[in-house]
């Protein structure tokens, strides 16, 4: 008999192992595409601009999420700032969360006595609500969005949580306590990983309470020193991090509206999030709603969310199973940002967890349905209600995940897709506007940054210097100077205001504004590099060394710092460290990019090194295109290297862009020469003679 059981148990788990391989590697399919994503949005300030990260102690000191900023770490001691690693600890993690997921799934049907009846239909039924959750789209906000790991790992230790007390009800002894504490330790470190982790005791007491214990009072004695620390590690959190303050207020500061309003546009979203589960086609980087102000315009959601409550007050009685679902829901749906206020409105990651739960009713329903018709002669309407629907579900999950994985490759048009959905969203037209000022493009920024006014004072600096960059110095002043008088302490405001000053020939006031930077704020960055500029415009070069220095220690990943630094390395003659400098700036993919690219190409052109010269500007022309000088430099280097036909095509485009430079139609008429075309070649140097000589008498 006992051989016989160890048989059926060894058979049972061989079968949940060749389940959970299947779901590993169908997962893994599809979250493969992810590795397309770029850094986007938080990524920056978490990673790029990070510059703690490269030193552990500083790394998982500076945040409230030092786990999830340890990882982060890992990650940079791997690759840097290449972002292939980032996306790897992403997958695996999720993959890792969701076998978890389903272990926990297939242990609580086997063993809990309140669900016998389903335990025909374990590996099934666990099988296609993990797949269903792990592959579901709105999750590429946690695994491809890489900062959104701590998510992730959220989501890990809590179902660690559920699966120590699973294991906990089976056992017994010292077994049973190791199991309970454990629950302890993964609670900590998903409160390290993220702060959303504070309703996991909620939910695990009502876990063990409806499948593992026979009453409340049985579920606190069995785990009374499991509860007691819970109840005491809260209320430290709670008075350490003011957590339950910083809740109730940073979604009324943000949103601009009181409890109430917020309320009611919590009510509409709900409806939203519930409504993207099952059909996730408008998934976008940032839901920005209007606040709803007026309880009437969303009575029906408030309705729904009156039903929801209600149901799970009658169910928690009469069917505790789908009550754990719903009470799990509300629970959960309360700490990310259905009633506890969560600054931002709508983001899609906040309901993965809250989804999770009403995942698992729905997943119920194909199972149901089979018991609904157990007629012989209805077998091909059961195997099209619980096989066929549930895959065509799973494949327009995995298929729509993986074109969206394939959006993060884009961030601009991730964001254009949100003024798509939303015209009106500030954030949006924010992020537009700034990356078509890092690609010098102000004109098509400006209209952008003209909506987001009401993001505040930040916002005003970004117009402000987007006019600067068109030359528009009347409105960038006026913009700079609203800021200062709304805030006097606005140290990039000054800068900025500074640089104005500068442009209008204005030196002694100049001055005063890099000063007045300084003044309220000696760490910042571009205060020092401001002052530095004005030292080496008036002369006064020498003096200028420590404030690059300064600018460069305070942010060290800054390009335009660099850019500046290497060239008054440059002026200085100091050839070698100048090069250092830009070969840094280079990285940038923007206009500062081009131009540290272009000094490497004219430092290479003077070390009589043409090869590398022409690759230097080659890919300053790669990141602005527009620019006809690079394009000249790039074919000049290669007419050095007798590569007259590739110079030649390359000139040409240059003679596009500026007509009217000499030297152009000067080279390219040598290269036409080399190649044997002499008609072309006589037309270039007829066009350089008349050019020259319009010079000279201009001159004159």
């Amino acid at each position: 008999m006992g051989e016989e059981m160890d048989c059926h148990s060894s058979e049972r788990s061989w079968g949940q192992g060749r389940w959970l391989l299947l779901l590993l590697a169908l997962s893994a399919g599809v979250w493969w595409s992810s590795f397309c994503g770029d850094f986007i949005f938080d990524d920056y300030h978490a990673i790029i601009k990070n510059q703690n990260l490269p030193s552990l102690a500083t790394a998982v000191s500076d945040t409230a999420r030092p786990f999830t900023r340890l990882t982060l770490w890992l990650n940079y001691q791997i690759s840097g700032k290449e972002i292939w690693s980032y996306h790897l600890l992403n997958i695996l993690a999720h993959l890792v969360t969701g076998a978890l997921l389903f272990i926990l799934l297939v242990r609580t049907i086997d063993k809990s006595a309140r669900l016998e009846y389903w335990r025909k239909y374990t590996l099934p039924f666990s099988f296609l609500v993990t797949l269903a959750w792990m592959i579901h789209p709105m999750q590429t906000e946690v695994v491809t969005y890489t900062i959104q790991r701590a998510e992730t790992f959220s989501f890990f230790f809590l179902f660690w949580m559920l699966y120590a007390l699973a294991r906990a009800a089976d056992a017994s002894g010292a077994c049973a306590l190791l199991w309970r504490l454990s629950v302890l330790a993964a609670f900590g470190l998903g409160l390290l990983s993220k702060e959303t982790m504070l309703v996991a005791p909620a939910v695990a007491l009502l876990y063990d309470r409806i499948f593992w214990q026979k009453s409340l009072l049985n579920t606190l004695r069995c785990g009374i020193l499991v509860w007691g620390v819970f109840a005491v590690g809260l209320v430290g959190v709670l008075v350490e991090w003011q957590a339950l303050i910083t809740l109730l207020g940073r979604g009324t500061l943000k949103a601009k509206c009181g409890p109430w309003e917020y309320f009611l546009t919590q009510c509409g979203l709900l409806q939203d999030y519930i409504a993207l589960l099952v059909k996730p086609d408008v998934l976008c980087i940032d839901h920005l709603k209007p606040v709803v102000t007026d309880a009437a315009n969303v009575w029906p959601q408030i309705l729904l969310v009156c039903v929801i409550l209600g149901l799970t007050l009658v169910a928690l009685v009469k069917w505790p199973i789908v009550g754990f679902c719903l009470a799990s829901f509300l629970i959960m749906s309360a700490m990310r940002s259905s009633v506890i206020p969560r600054g931002t409105m709508f983001v899609e990651h906040r309901f993965l967890l809250p989804g999770l739960s009403l995942m698992l009713l729905i997943g119920t329903l194909p199972f149901s349905l089979k018991e609904c018709f157990p007629d012989p002669k209805l077998k091909t309407l059961r195997v099209i209600l619980c096989t066929i629907c549930p895959l065509l579900f799973l494949v327009g999950f995995g298929a729509r995940t993986i074109a969206r994985n394939f959006d993060y490759a884009d961030p601009e048009a991730m964001w254009q897709q949100v003024l798509q959905l939303y015209p009106d969203n500030p954030r949006a037209h924010l992020m537009v506007g700034r990356m078509f000022m890092d690609e010098a493009k102000y004109p098509e920024a400006e209209p952008h940054l003209r909506k987001t006014e009401s993001l505040g004072e930040d916002c005003w600096v970004q117009l402000g210097g987007c006019l600067l960059g068109q030359k528009k110095l009347l409105q960038a002043e006026e913009q700079f100077e609203k800021v200062i008088q709304a805030d006097r302490g606005n140290a990039k405001a000054w800068v900025m205001l500074g640089n104005v000053r500068k442009l209008q020939g204005k030196m002694v006031e100049e001055q005063r504004c890099y000063r007045m930077a300084l003044l309220v704020d000696a760490e910042n960055a571009m205060a020092n590099l401001g002052m530095a500029d004005w030292l080496v415009n008036n002369l006064l070069a020498d003096e200028a060394e420590p404030y690059y220095e300064k600018a460069i220690e305070l942010d060290p990943e800054s390009d335009p710092i660099r850019l500046r630094y290497g060239q008054w390395l440059l002026g200085q003659k100091r050839f070698n460290e100048a090069k250092e400098q830009f070969i840094l700036a280079a990285d940038a993919d923007n206009l500062v990019g081009a131009k540290a690219a272009f000094q490497l190409g004219i430092l290479a052109g003077r070390n009589q090194d043409h090869a590398k010269a022409a690759k230097w500007f080659d890919r300053a022309r790669e990141l602005m295109p527009d620019m006809a000088q690079y394009w000249f430099m790039a074919g000049t280097a290669r007419v050095q290297m007798k590569q007259y036909a590739e110079a030649a095509a390359i000139l040409q485009t240059a003679v596009k862009l500026n007509p009217d430079h000499p030297a152009t139609h000067y080279n390219l008429g040598l290269c036409y020469e080399k190649i044997g075309q002499t008609n072309e070649a006589r037309q270039e140097l007829a066009i350089y003679k008349k050019l020259t000589a319009s010079a000279g008498a201009t001159s004159e």
